[in-house]
């Protein structure tokens, strides 16, 4: 059962730069109030079974959800709840990543539909593409991140049935009838075998491409996780142009790698990028080199980082963890103010409480409130800021089954 907190828990921010601390100057104690509830119009096997990530429109008018389980994106009118669109992946991706000339790291070729349809036909009910995640690039356009999945043959071995399924993330562009106008598949090359991973998917706004979770376990598997990517900046022609975060400290020490690591982020108007993860304290703006420091986050997760324990079995390592009393952050957007909007978790499950807090670009605490009781709209399954709606997005699935979207603003 999720951690039960009886009054409003209040967090403290640290703004850390140049050496310096700064204690908060502002800070008000406020309520958040549901102001709107709509319950989504799905239809036929449009049903949403897990919001793995939802985002609105830059005028307010349309809320996108991603469902990586089934791998399919829904499209809503916010004011109407009706669905705009319903897309699932295609598999002409496939004969997309076959033929656009990109290679894995390890040597060889990915084959097109049409040749694994002639020499590995049973291999065709693998091909599995799905979404992950989706942002919206303007009010027409949507970026979404995929997995594709093809049949790979290793070099020397064209046509044999020595051959497996390989799988890496795409980036695919698209308007919201579900019309492609380009889709990415982001470099993996050596020396430094970083891939993408399912995870954040921000715009970077000034110098223009993708912010999104990458991997690199050979450098974990060596015992060089400091210098393991977790965060890379891709143009829009797929080439990594840098790495912005590596493993924090947290899941060095306590040997988790990339294991429940969950990044989260946020890009601002004048381009600076704020990036963190869900179980660490710590969050870090890029450019100004400032870091932001959540001293609940820290208290109530020190036992846990210090308690997990790890078994290898069949030559893969297992880790055992308890998250029923730690807290994370589930998101951080920028406000219509430009303020840092963060929300907490305490505790899982159903039963968790959820609040907000919100910092302005120098660090002062600004204003900070707990959720009200959601147990009302049913399991939550999101909660994020947006701008356009100036409130909290929260999406739920009641007892009934059906998909709720829920407004709460500040009062």
């Amino acid at each position: 059962m999720g951690l039960r907190i009886g009054v409003t828990f209040l967090i403290g921010l640290v703004m850390v730069g140049c050496g310096s601390q700064h204690a908060p100057e502002r800070n008000q104690v406020m309520r958040l109030s549901k102001t709107q509830q709509i319950t989504l119009k799905e239809e036929g096997d449009s049903a949403i079974s897990v919001v793995s990530s939802a985002a609105i429109s830059p005028n307010g008018n349309f809320l996108v959800i991603t469902d990586s389980h089934a791998g399919n994106v829904a499209v809503f009118r916010v004011s109407e709840g009706t669905l705009r669109n319903f897309i699932s992946t295609s598999s002409a991706i496939t004969d997309s990543l076959a033929f656009s000339g990109v290679s894995s790291w390890a040597t060889g070729s990915y084959s097109s539909l049409a040749d694994t349809r002639r020499n590995n036909p049973q291999a065709l009910k693998e091909l599995r593409n799905s979404y992950a995640q989706a942002v919206f690039e303007s009010d027409s356009t949507l970026a979404i991140l995929g997995d594709v999945r093809a049949l790979f043959l290793p070099q020397g071995l064209q046509g044999d049935l020595s051959c497996y399924i390989a799988h890496r993330m795409f980036i695919e562009r698209m308007n919201l009838s579900g019309q492609p106008s380009r889709v990415i598949f982001p470099d993996e090359k050596r020396p430094e075998t970083t891939f993408a991973r399912r995870g954040i998917l921000l715009l970077d706004g000034r110098d223009g491409g993708y912010i999104v979770s990458v991997g690199n376990q050979d450098a974990v598997s060596r015992g060089r996780s400091d210098s393991a990517p977790t965060i890379a900046l891709y143009d829009f022609t797929g080439k990594r142009k840098s790495n912005l975060s590596f493993i924090p400290e947290e899941f060095q020490r306590s040997s988790l790698g990339y294991n429940y690591l969950q990044p989260v982020g946020a890009v601002d108007s004048s381009g600076e990028i704020v990036i963190g993860y869900a179980l660490t304290s710590k969050f870090t703006e890029l450019k100004s080199a400032k870091t932001i420091e959540i001293p609940a986050i820290t208290s109530s997760n020190k036992a846990f980082f210090s308690s997990v324990t790890s078994k290898s079995k069949g030559g893969v390592k297992q880790f055992d963890v308890d998250l029923t009393n730690s807290s994370c952050i589930r998101s951080v957007e920028v406000t219509e103010r430009g303020y840092f909007s963060f929300i907490v978790q305490h505790g899982t499950g159903d039963e968790a409480k959820r609040e907000a807090i919100e910092f302005s670009p120098s660090g002062d605490l600004v204003r900070e409130a707990a959720f009200p009781d959601l147990t009302t709209l049913g399991s939550i399954r999101h909660i994020s800021y947006h701008a356009s709606l100036k409130g909290f997005l929260c999406l739920s699935i009641s007892r009934e089954g059906k998909l709720i979207m829920s407004i709460f603003r500040w009062s």
